[in-house]
């Protein structure tokens, strides 16, 4: 058997934990070295290998290593990155990187949840420093099995990948956020996204204050319609009509009189139906809905 050890100093090889890191069959050469994070970005690290029974019979390193590592920092697990919008992804270097332009950094992509990263084709961008920032991040990368691979151009061996995230549409509900409205009021329901043509956008109403106020949208008894980039839906017998189905969307709705629709935490919301949790808005403040006072004479 040989013992692997380690030194900081070049000098000082104690054949003990922590510095003795391995006994190994002497034919076991390659040794891949799990290097504590306690080593990471020292210069002055030696490796000798002796054999266990006569200590003497040994070699070391020529010179001192390098101990080079990153850490990715952002994005972590429970991040949702939007399409059309930016993130910024940043990681910590231990050890002494060249300085720019020399540090260079490559910052690679892969949606299908592999740790396949596929170079140029998946390369979002080779930039140096401690950060990136990706600006309008675009449609085609829309997927719930995303990855990211950060890799110092210096050496294949020093690299990180993310946890799996999301990147996802955003919407936007813009009106109606706040009034007061009475039976046969019209209520504009206007709302922006960064969906494909394909997509389609469901509007619901809450009368017990939304998702925020722990309330419920009831499905389908309080569906408002549907819409397209093509159409509007209206559903369950309500006026509801668009004058615009691609973002901007620009639509109205005419409170209906029916039961239990009057209420002081009344709310809207859209979500995208093939992903109700993951993209939705809603009004941010409760609405108050009222009856409709008719004087005859």
């Amino acid at each position: 058997n040989v013992q692997l050890i380690y030194s900081l100093d070049g000098t000082n090889f104690p054949a003990s934990s922590p510095n003795l890191f391995a006994t190994v069959l002497s034919s076991s050469s390659p040794y891949p070295w799990p290097v504590p994070t306690s080593l990471r970005g020292n210069e002055t690290v030696w490796v000798r290998v002796q054999v266990e029974a006569t200590p003497a019979t040994r070699d070391d390193t020529d010179s001192s290593v390098k101990i080079y590592d990153v850490t990715l920092d952002t994005p972590i697990a429970s991040d949702i990155l939007r399409v059309g919008g930016n993130f910024l992804f940043q990681w910590t270097k231990y050890g002494a990187f060249p300085t720019p332009p020399n540090d260079n950094f490559k910052l690679l992509i892969s949606t299908d949840g592999t740790n396949n990263f596929p170079d140029p084709a998946n390369l979002l961008n080779t930039t140096t420093g401690s950060s990136y920032n990706w600006l309008s991040i675009p449609d085609s990368y829309r997927s719930n099995t995303v990855k990211f691979k950060l890799e110092w151009q210096g050496s294949t061996n020093i690299y990180r990948i993310s946890p799996q995230v999301s990147i996802k549409p955003n919407v936007d509900l813009t009106s109606p956020n706040s009034g007061t409205y009475s039976i046969d009021d019209v209520l504009p329901i206007n709302f922006t996204h960064t969906g494909r043509s394909s997509d389609t956008f469901r509007i619901l109403y809450s009368t017990n204050g939304g998702d925020a106020g722990g309330g419920t949208y009831p499905n389908p008894a309080q569906v408002i319609g549907t819409v397209t980039s093509t159409g509007a839906t209206a559903l369950n017998g309500f006026t509801f009509t668009c004058t615009s189905t691609v973002s901007p969307v620009t639509c109205s709705w005419t409170l209906p009189e029916v039961g239990g629709i009057m209420s002081n935490q009344f709310k809207i919301k859209v979500e995208l139906t093939d992903d109700v949790t993951g993209v939705k808005d809603e009004s941010s403040t409760n609405l108050t809905t009222r009856g409709k006072l008719t004087l005859s004479y």
